[in-house]
């Protein structure tokens, strides 16, 4: 086999594909790792329900038979994974995480590569994706940057952007090379993202709306087809059988809804490079162009976001994310051109490419090291602790039906080892106690509460296992108060756990 450039040529060409493997190696050893927080362990107690109950799970965090608004087609098709090859939750998760990368990565590419015209803008997205932030940027999931990427690949989001990304190139193809049949891509796509993350959705319909419209070359039966596919990819949600999707939009999103401010604090701050190069870029691109599907699908997704600030559904503000993915684009299609117009004097075409590249890059590291950069590479360093290997011990303890009181920190991680919870920290859909629950937890761990109030909490929830965490409830001991009036045995303890199994009181009634 000949090779019939160089050897910095061939680089050159191949850039997005060693930046892609790049990254791929860099999440790899994060996934090893194992540095799992947040909404994973909602994932993993919903992954592990499904595996053993695939036909009829029941709620995954509480022992109650009411069906949990996560159980999407993503993570069926986990637990179904997890269930083939008998792996755990954690791990079947972490290896969707790296299947999410590697199909985002290739979506990615494949849109821009449809439809911006520009080589080696793929590169450059990708590489402003990763780098391109303020200081300490947002840590949510449909973030991607090196501060959070490993963090968030296992999610939903993820693999629902991959997807979105993927039928934005479907439509391209559909319009512009009168390919009908990439309608059916669409067509599948739409329930998928819908069932697994509604928020993504939005990403998804503004989008399909926007490129819709933006693209020329449509014929009358892409009007009629897109609206059948619309209709019937929306309708196809109804039949969903493991939660109730026309009852969760009408009613159950209001347990999402609050709580994520976070997304209005600091704007400039953390996405100031963005905001000060995407910005006039993005107006520059409308100016040449009035239905430029990039600045549609902005101006949508802006419009959203500022409806949830002026509503206070402050759960909107996660189209931020978006966003700022469009204005990503816009930022790199730019770069490309500027690196076909870098010309040196008495330097190679080559040499010229190399000395912009170089540019870039450094200029983003120096950018992002201390906030995003410096995150990303220490948790890719092998050997890094987790947080989460320490509770792996009650897997041993714990029955698929025990009903645990634990502190509010520790039932996070409870449900994705086994057994249902009194309460978690969860936001979650169609469950109206859920406050009661949290409230009844905290005061059987508060120090002042009476014996009897304790016992009442253990008898209105049927609870039959009590976990102790030293560490989050320092004061545990005088809860020993209740060894009197209860009949139990400790079938673990340590420095950092005592387990409790509580056997029918007599005293007590069901």
């Amino acid at each position: 086999m000949k090779f019939t450039k160089s050897f910095p040529d061939w680089v050159l060409d191949k850039r997005y594909v060693i930046l892609a493997v790049c990254t791929l190696l860099l999440m790899g050893s994060c996934t090893l790792n194992g540095l799992w927080v947040g909404d994973f362990w909602e994932h993993a107690a919903i992954v592990r329900e499904l595996t053993e109950n695939p036909v009829s799970p029941s709620h995954p965090i509480l022992a109650l038979d009411v069906p949990h608004a996560f159980f999407s087609p993503y993570l069926l098709t986990v637990a179904l994974f997890a269930r083939l090859l008998h792996l755990g939750p954690v791990t079947a998760l972490a290896i969707f995480g790296m299947l999410n990368l590697t199909l985002l990565l290739f979506t990615l590419r494949l849109y821009i590569k449809l439809f911006i015209p520009v080589t080696h803008t793929d590169f450059y997205v990708l590489l402003f994706i990763l780098l391109l932030w303020g200081s300490i940027p947002w840590s949510f999931s449909s973030f991607f940057h090196l501060r959070v990427l490993n963090y968030v690949l296992p999610y939903p989001s993820t693999f629902c952007t991959a997807l979105t990304l993927l039928a934005f190139s479907a439509l391209i193809v559909a319009i512009r090379r009168q390919k009908p049949a990439w309608y059916l891509a669409i067509l599948l796509i739409i329930p998928i993202v819908l069932l697994s993350h509604p928020y993504t959705f939005i990403f998804l319909s503004l989008g399909l709306g926007a490129f819709f419209i933006g693209l020329p070359g449509k014929s009358r039966r892409d009007y009629i087809v897109m609206a059948l596919v619309c209709l019937i990819g929306g309708s196809m949600t109804l039949l969903w059988p493991y939660y109730p999707f026309l009852k969760f939009i009408l009613h159950g999103t209001a347990a999402y809804q609050h709580g994520i401010g976070n997304m209005y604090l600091h704007l400039f701050a953390r996405a100031w490079p963005v905001l000060i190069l995407g910005t006039p870029l993005l107006v520059w691109r409308w100016k040449k162009n009035r239905l430029d599907p990039l600045f549609l699908l902005c101006i949508g997704l802006l419009v959203i976001y500022i409806y949830g600030y002026v509503s206070d559904r402050t759960a909107y503000g996660r189209t931020l994310s978006f966003i700022i993915l469009v204005l990503h684009l816009v930022i790199a299609e730019r770069a490309a051109r500027l690196e076909e117009l870098v010309n040196f004097s008495k330097i190679s075409r080559t040499g010229n490419r190399y000395i912009f590249i170089s540019v870039v890059i450094i200029a983003l590291v120096v950018l992002s090291f201390r906030d995003t950069l410096k995150v990303g590479l220490r948790n890719a360093i092998p050997g890094q602790p987790n947080i989460w290997s320490q509770y792996t011990i009650f897997t041993r303890y714990i029955h698929p039906d025990d009903v645990i009181l634990s502190d509010i920190y520790t039932s996070w991680f409870i449900p994705a080892m086994g057994g249902k919870v009194v309460a978690s920290n969860n936001a979650l859909a169609f469950i109206d106690d859920q406050f009661e629950r949290r409230d009844a937890v905290n005061r059987f761990f508060s120090d002042s509460t009476m014996v009897e109030e304790r016992l009442s909490v253990i008898q209105k929830y049927h609870v039959n296992m009590l976990i102790f965490d030293k560490k989050q409830v320092p004061h545990w001991q005088t809860i020993s108060g209740l060894v009197g009036e209860l009949t139990r045995e400790i079938v673990y303890t340590d420095d950092h756990f005592e387990i409790w199994r509580l056997h029918k009181q007599p005293g007590l009634t069901e």
